[in-house]
């Protein structure tokens, strides 16, 4: 009886570790095409994003690269993990379709056990092995990325495309937190850590936290819009806080409620400073005063900047939308829906991010040089 409930306990890892676990990897496959796809929407526009971000370490003395080279480079990239990874994805998510939870439990009780058991060894160890395969494909000749990871801590204050590239990475990094979230979930099949998942999803928020402050330092005070920045990001630990909390209690309705009103704050905060701060945009109709910038807008098409502020505000609150219909799960159409919503944003941050930066300091198109 011992031994069959283990074998129950294996199976419904499998089926309820697994799949969520594999959010990340197939996000990360995701955010290369939606990057790949920036730099062709940028291109469009005439806007080089080889002039806001760094494309070669500081010691390198080669070049930099252009911005078709940068778009070339991420094609290849998007092509390539898509390639190394997406089969074993598909094998995986086949073999989860066609097996269920009650089979495996009866073919590990079976003679067909050592085959269920290589089947179990499999599914556990696929999201692993597809995270490997990405980090290895990204890492791979890649000076810029591993230099701006290990020095994620220290950022730089400038010049500006410098911290620009700081900025985009560590805030990228933030919107992977959910899906992070249930990667380290699935880790506990292999190494058991109570609430080992919170710990982790915390790691992006505090990195932002601690840049903030590094740079608040770096000026000398300055700027104290680096401490309301760094409070944007503190904004995450309370909601990390009561999700704990709700996990200890058998009573967490007031927990609940409270990580409601964190989340609404949160989301407030977050929408307020996407478009003000991080845009830059003045109001919905006006977006920018041709005063406040060089250069304006780079695109003359003001449905762009305000279908923007559209889908960040639908997107920021898509938990209330979900809480309002009543579903308590978080999805409107199906579980783990803003994952994918949440990286869809970030891409169409980093668009008017770019932008911004662009209007602001790199002065010129690399159309009219």
């Amino acid at each position: 009886m011992a031994e069959e409930t283990q074998l129950q306990k294996e199976a419904q890892y499998v089926f309820h570790l697994v799949i969520p676990s594999m959010r990340l990897n197939i996000l990360f496959i995701l955010a290369s095409w939606l990057w790949y796809w920036i730099l062709i929407f940028l291109g469009n526009y005439k806007l080089d994003a080889s002039k806001v971000l760094v494309t070669r370490t500081p010691r390198d003395i080669r070049a930099p690269l252009s911005h078709i080279q940068m778009q070339r480079y991420s094609k290849n990239l998007a092509v390539r993990l898509t390639k190394f990874v997406t089969p074993i994805i598909c094998l995986t998510l086949f073999l989860l379709f066609i097996i269920d939870e009650a089979k495996l439990t009866e073919a590990l009780m079976s003679k067909y056990r050592p085959i269920a058991l290589g089947l179990i060894v499999f599914l556990n160890i696929a999201p692993l092995l597809e995270f490997c395969t990405i980090f290895w494909t990204i890492l791979q000749n890649n000076d810029v990325l591993i230099y701006f990871a290990k020095r994620l801590l220290l950022i730089e204050i400038g010049p500006a495309h410098l911290r620009n590239t700081y900025i985009v990475i560590s805030d990228t990094l933030t919107s992977f937190s959910k899906p992070i979230i249930d990667f380290a979930l699935y880790l506990t099949i292999f190494w058991e850590f109570d609430h080992f998942d919170l710990f982790v999803a915390s790691i992006p928020v505090l990195i932002r936290i601690f840049q903030c402050f590094r740079e608040f330092k770096l000026k000398k005070g300055k700027d104290m819009t680096l401490l309301f920045n760094a409070m944007k990001y503190g904004c995450n630990i309370p909601i990390l806080i009561s999700t704990w909390y709700t996990r200890i209690q058998e009573d967490n309705k007031m927990s609940l409620n409270l990580q409601r009103i964190f989340m609404l704050i949160n989301s407030s905060y977050t929408l307020f400073w996407d478009i003000k701060m991080d845009w830059k945009f003045k109001n919905f109709y006006s977006i920018r005063h041709p005063s406040q910038m060089k250069n304006g807008l780079i695109f003359q098409n003001k449905i762009i900047y305000q279908s923007a502020i559209v889908i960040d505000f639908l997107i920021r609150f898509w938990w209330l939308w979900c809480f309002l219909l009543g579903n308590l799960n978080g999805a409107v159409i199906c579980r783990g829906e803003l994952h994918y919503l949440e990286i869809i944003r970030r891409a169409i941050w980093i668009v008017f991010k770019l932008e911004c930066e662009y209007i602001t300091n790199a002065g010129e198109k690399f159309g009219d040089e």
